[in-house]
């Protein structure tokens, strides 16, 4: 597992204690996030709650599901309270962006399935200017073990079976809709030539 550890000159105390009291300022207190990543690509913040228990279920394979589950800023206490870095409110405006696919992966354009692949992005984009791109964990370690141009490929391979099969649906309706319409319209047109018949007659 890959640490991100914070960069110890940038320790952000400003807001955690008043200046010159020590004291801490209940009004402008919060937690500051720190991530890590795994082989996987999953982002996990040490400063979550129930952090310990995270790291437990991360090494289970079997227990993946509630791994998942636990691992988000919605079930951490500091989000319950808004004492996080980012504000509640901006945390649920990503997750229902994220939920919308407004963000999603800058190389394959699939959903982002964790919030705080978004938010490790977010954050160091904020705090250190440095530009984290937005991927899924499937590129993610695609690119780590050098399987990204065969993922692409199967993709576009997959995308273009799924175009080429709707291309023959499409013209399959649209020949049966002109064949409609042309048994109709000629029934039509043989009634029309009955009344001016019988109409001479």
């Amino acid at each position: 597992m890959t640490d991100i550890s914070k960069d110890p000159r940038e320790e952000k105390n400003n807001n955690k204690y008043i200046d010159g009291l020590g004291e801490p300022d209940l009004y402008n207190y919060h937690v500051e996030p720190s991530f890590s990543i795994d082989e996987q690509g999953r982002v996990t913040c040490n400063s979550h709650s129930e952090i310990k228990q995270i790291n437990k279920l991360q090494n289970f394979p079997n227990l993946d599901f509630q791994f998942e589950l636990l691992n988000s800023c919605l079930t951490c206490r500091n989000y319950e309270f808004d004492d996080c870095y980012f504000p509640k409110s901006e945390i649920n405006k990503i997750e229902h962006d994220r939920n919308n696919r407004k963000i999603h992966c800058i190389l394959c354009g699939a959903k982002i399935d964790r919030l705080l692949t978004i938010l490790y992005s977010f954050y160091y984009k904020e705090r250190f200017n440095v530009e984290i791109p937005i991927i899924c964990c499937s590129c993610y370690s695609s690119l780590g073990n050098n399987t990204f141009n065969q993922k692409i490929r199967a993709k576009l391979l997959i995308n273009l079976l799924g175009l080429g099969i709707s291309l023959l649906l499409l013209i399959r309706n649209f020949l049966s809709l002109i064949l409609f319409f042309n048994i109709y319209g000629l029934i039509f047109i043989l009634f029309l030539l009955s009344l001016v018949l019988w109409y001479y007659i």
